[in-house]
């Protein structure tokens, strides 16, 4: 289901031990390359320091996000291979003591900066700078890891192409409301009908089974629906920090007032097209082989919609 929004609990799928799964959330939402560079040869790289410290005897304490366990070059079947044998360790996992439950439960001060998306689709408070974890022609992925006090916001945007397919965001909403059972995480404690800048949307409200809060606006626009996601440890979702973030949401205008000229990187193709379609002008090919790549833009005046799809070579559709 193409408006079954991505979403992932890692903590819950390593306490149970679904290294595997995580495997596979990293392998669906990441490229090749990424998985070559941030993981496989970083995880080869982590094992064979770890083993040059335990062939001299050492005992040796190491930390690895969980990503990196899995898959065949992931560290566990590494250090397999180099003749470790490997088992859990979960008799302390749930186990807090008071020191660490005394700074869990501290919160620090932070400073909030309103940041626009890279694509400029829109514009939200946060207390860092939006950084891309995926970008395809059909799903974005930003996030903003708030390190300081373990808080996370991230953002989904999904191409709906609504307006192209006769969708009105009202029909494509509902089809959102019916996979909400299986993508929210938990029990949903409240959902609402929200408006944001004349876009239909829902926020919701869950509690995951660790019984941290989780907060969700999802708003359907013309030809994407986003989801705007926070969460935290505990109450940190219903708090004035996390209303701060969710009222600081605006989009940007879909205006066709201005139209700029666009081009390829290859310089074999140039195109003029409304302004607010991309923050670039520069066009990189989705698939550079085959030269394809979408552009699409609204006009909320006229409600008229923009498309160019060019394959092979920049061919125009």
């Amino acid at each position: 289901d193409r408006y079954a929004f991505q979403n992932f609990d890692f903590a819950d799928a390593y306490r149970k031990g679904n290294i595997k799964l995580i495997d596979s959330f990293e392998r669906m939402t990441n490229g090749p390359k990424f998985m070559e560079y941030m993981l496989f040869v970083r995880n080869e790289n982590m094992v064979r320091r770890m083993d040059s410290i335990m062939q001299l005897g050492t005992s040796l304490f190491s930390g690895v996000g969980c990503a990196h366990l899995g898959a065949e070059r992931g560290v566990l079947n590494l250090l397999v291979e180099e003749g470790y044998t490997i088992r859990p360790v979960q008799s302390m996992a749930n186990r807090i003591s008071s020191i660490s439950k005394q700074y869990d439960d501290k919160q620090f001060p932070l400073t909030y900066s309103t940041q626009v998306s890279p694509d400029s689709s829109f514009e939200a408070s946060i207390p860092g700078e939006w950084i891309t974890a995926f970008d395809g022609s059909s799903v974005q992925i930003l996030i903003q890891p708030e390190l300081v006090n373990g808080y996370f916001y991230t953002v989904y945007k999904l191409k709906t192409n609504g307006t192209i397919f006769g969708e009105d965001p009202e029909d494509i909403l509902l089809r959102v409301d019916s996979s909400l059972f299986e993508s929210v995480p938990g029990k949903i404690i409240e959902q609402k009908n929200i408006t944001i800048g004349g876009h239909p949307g829902y926020e919701i409200l869950n509690k995951t089974t660790e019984g941290d809060f989780q907060k969700y606006f999802i708003v359907v626009k013309p030809l994407d629906v986003f989801i705007f996601k926070l969460g935290g440890k505990k109450d940190y979702a219903k708090s004035k920090e996390a209303e701060q973030f969710f009222k600081s949401i605006k989009f940007t205008a879909q205006k066709s007032n201005n139209f700029t000229t666009f081009k390829t990187k290859d310089n074999t193709l140039s195109f003029s097209f409304p302004g607010h379609a991309t923050i670039n002008p520069v066009i990189d090919y989705d698939n550079k082989q085959k030269a394809n790549f979408e552009l699409s833009a609204y006009d909320e005046n006229t409600k008229t919609t923009y498309m160019a799809d060019g394959a092979d070579f920049g061919g125009m559709v």
